[in-house]
């Protein structure tokens, strides 16, 4: 262990504080999105230089290389010393200058440990560390997200939280060198609440174009699904926010008025690792099983291994993003393109394509509004026009060579420049709006 540290503790190497896959592994399996994110990106820019990466610990604490990537798993999520064990591991690579923190809200611990993170950044930055901390997140105000909290809408508390919210992304910015969010929308966002234009990039969320998905009669008949269905894949964590309950409901809608048509709704995830413990969610996870119960045509898959995705992607013929609020890049959206399936999303998530060559020649049918309705009315214009599926699909390819992570992930070497042999943060902008 002392030689591994010995190895990547130099003024050249890039420490990581992220959630992180398990070894050998990039997608699913006990994390989320993050982890999968963060390995994504780190795997060509570990081409350049040495990485430590500080990551949870999912069965034990342990370090292990993986190519150029010393991993240390050594915190826990919502341990009230969750810090202390991070200040303790920074101590032992103290020649690294170069720090990156993947931030999700409830990604280390749940609202008090996320209180004390622009603390933990602000003791990082006075040590004389270059900090650059990637949002997943951009909300400034909970209006939206009253059902995923199990608030009532428009009570003072949610108002208070709003003020709170725009405070704490403030503090984020103060005690970091530089903000990297993954949308243009995003960082609008952070403008609004004064944070300087030069302190935020915009590096947009990266393709795998690595994956190939199982071939659809293949992966039908080891899901145990039935020759010629049409299958509708939405995959994640169930979630208020990703309306869960909205594809269900309006799925049942379309097999009620067409029962005879052969289509499947493959709901593809299980509860939420942040939400599980909440009463609120209990209950909206036990409503959405018990609308699945009465229809044997929708399949809640729970956790999806990493060796069964190709297999879930390779049996969709449409993907369906029925979100109700756009506070982070999709890891989903990321995934669907990666495979290169048909999609349709709600309006709510338009600005993932703003400032792309693609922005104002969008299929008309890609997107509905986040209600029952206009969800089954989108389904049907896709499910019984072979056309307009052929054209989703071809879209999905195009965008997924503009997102490459060879590319993306690259582009974070460029928040690092080498000027007369001492590496500094620069303050070009990657991706301008």
């Amino acid at each position: 262990m002392k030689k591994l540290i010995e190895k990547y503790n130099n003024k050249e190497s890039l420490l990581v504080i992220s959630s992180y896959p398990l070894k050998g592994m990039v997608y699913g399996n006990g994390v989320g999105g993050v982890a999968s994110f963060a390995k994504n990106n780190l795997i060509p820019l570990s081409e350049e230089r040495k990485i430590v990466v500080l990551a949870e610990i999912l069965t034990k604490p342990e370090i292990y290389e993986e190519g150029n990537i010393l991993v240390c798993r050594i915190w826990r999520r919502n341990f009230p010393g969750i810090y202390f064990d991070l200040i303790k591991a920074v101590k032992k690579f103290s020649k690294i200058k170069h720090f990156e923190v993947q931030f999700e809200f409830s990604l280390f611990g749940e609202l008090i440990i996320t209180g004390f993170m622009p603390l933990f950044l602000g003791l990082l930055k006075l040590s004389g560390k270059n900090i650059v901390i990637v949002v997943h997140q951009v909300l400034l105000s909970l209006d939206s997200l009253s059902g995923h909290l199990g608030w009532t809408e428009r009570t003072l508390k949610q108002k208070a939280f709003s003020i709170i919210l725009r405070l704490y992304y403030y503090l984020l910015a103060i005690n970091s060198n530089k903000i990297v969010v993954l949308e243009p929308a995003f960082k609008r966002r952070l403008q609004a609440i004064g944070i300087k234009d030069d302190k935020v990039s915009v590096i947009r969320l990266g393709v795998d174009r690595n994956l190939i998905a199982t071939k659809k009669e293949i992966a039908m008949r080891e899901l145990g699904i039935e020759k010629n269905e049409f299958v509708i894949l939405v995959f994640g964590f169930l979630a208020w926010y990703k309306g869960s309950d909205l594809i269900a409901e309006a799925f049942t809608k379309l097999i009620q008025k067409y029962p005879s048509k052969k289509i499947k709704l493959i709901l593809a995830g299980g509860e939420s690792l942040t939400q599980k413990q909440k009463p609120h969610y209990q209950k909206y996870v036990k409503n959405l099983y018990s609308l699945a119960a009465k229809n044997s045509r929708i399949t809640i898959t729970g956790f999806v291994p990493e060796q069964k995705l190709k297999k879930y992607f390779g049996a969709a013929d449409l993907v369906v993003l029925p979100y109700r609020a756009f506070m982070s890049s999709s890891a989903v959206l990321s995934l669907t393109l990666s495979f290169g399936k048909p999609l349709i999303i709600s309006e709510e998530l338009k600005g993932w394509f703003e400032g792309m060559e693609e922005e104002k020649n969008l299929p008309e049918f890609l997107f509905f509004k986040a209600n029952v309705n206009s969800l089954a009315l989108a389904l049907e214009k896709i499910i019984f026009n072979r056309t307009n599926l052929n054209i989703l699909g071809n879209f999905s390819y195009k965008l997924a060579y503009e997102r490459d992570y060879q590319i993306v992930g690259k582009q974070y070497s460029n928040l690092w420049q080498t000027k007369e042999g001492i590496q500094k943060i620069t303050y070009e902008k990657v991706i301008t709006n």
